[in-house]
């Protein structure tokens, strides 16, 4: 009976001491997780607190997509380019009256104080015509006029016209220089509106124009290889 008292004894106090560790272990696991809770909010206080708009900076810093022309219905409307006008290719000569040096009008007096009225010329009589800027003063340009002179037979078989176009010469001057020069194609004294219209030509000009009266080509002051070109150019522009 003794025995029995005295295992039963020690029995008791092994699960006592058993008990007694149990509960030491589980007051270090409760302190141990309450230390590290303590930690955990202590560390969340000292971060500093963020909005909720830098919270979502993917949704409220990124640009918002462009909306198309064809979705958008505040897209500004998109203006046409203005409309530039066709640059003129060509320009055309004002209009003239022309006198022949065998008109009745010029077989007078020198002293003509008034150039006779003429008819407006017509481009359309011809396939081309060569307007030549003449001078009573001019050596140059009453040279290229006789050399017209020996062109127009020639011409005139390829519809080709010639004019002479005189711009500062009074009509006593133009008609002296006509009858010196032996000069056998039409004439004209242009007025002062011709003569600001093409920038005061220079003496001599010469132009070749088609049958509608554009400006198909030009050249100042020409030389006699410049001259050569021009009559190349008639004779092939009219050689069919």
């Amino acid at each position: 009976m003794k025995a029995r008292v005295e295992g039963e004894h020690k029995t008791l106090e092994a699960e006592g001491t058993g008990t007694v560790w149990a509960f030491r272990v589980m007051n270090i696991a409760l302190l141990g997780a309450a230390m590290a809770a303590s930690l955990v909010a202590r560390a969340e206080e000292t971060e500093p607190k963020s909005s909720p708009a830098a919270a979502t900076p993917a949704a409220s810093s990124a640009p918002a997509p462009e909306a198309s022309p064809a979705t958008s219905s505040a897209a500004e409307p998109q203006s046409s380019p203005a409309s530039i006008p066709a640059a003129t290719r060509r320009v055309s000569l004002p209009a003239f009256q022309v006198l022949s040096p065998q008109d009745p009008a010029l077989q007078g007096d020198l002293k003509l104080q008034e150039w006779p009225q003429g008819k407006t010329y017509d481009y359309a009589t011809a396939r081309f015509t060569v307007a030549m800027v003449l001078a009573s003063w001019s050596q140059r340009a009453q040279d290229l006029a006789r050399r017209l002179n020996d062109w127009q037979s020639f011409l005139a078989t390829r519809r080709v016209n010639l004019v002479g176009l005189f711009t500062h010469d009074s009509p006593s001057d133009i008609l002296e220089t006509l009858k010196r020069n032996t000069i056998a194609f039409p004439v004209s004294k242009v007025d002062l509106t011709f003569v600001s219209t093409m920038l005061n030509p220079k003496v001599p000009t010469v132009w070749i124009l088609d049958h509608t009266g554009q400006i198909v080509f030009r050249v100042e002051r020409p030389s006699d290889e410049q001259m050569k070109d021009v009559r190349a150019k008639l004779v092939a522009w009219t050689d069919f």
